[in-house]
């Protein structure tokens, strides 16, 4: 698989509480699913060198769901 199989959004959520990004990407997690079922997805967070919090939606586009 290459980087064009795959969709990622990177969110900079500095403001949002660990809570609210948890919350957050349980979300965009079940919108992936209702509109694309069947596709691997990973979901990643941290805080960066700056104390910025940060998450990361990875959808593999490039998967053929099963039917």
């Amino acid at each position: 698989m290459t980087s064009k199989d795959t969709l990622e959004i990177l969110l900079d959520a500095p403001e949002l509480p660990e809570a609210e990004v948890q919350a957050l990407a349980q979300d965009l997690e079940a919108v992936v699913a209702r509109y694309l079922p069947g596709h691997p997805v990973r979901l990643l967070s941290g805080v960066d060198e700056r104390e910025r919090r940060w998450l990361r939606l990875v959808i593999e586009l490039g998967h053929v769901p099963e039917r």
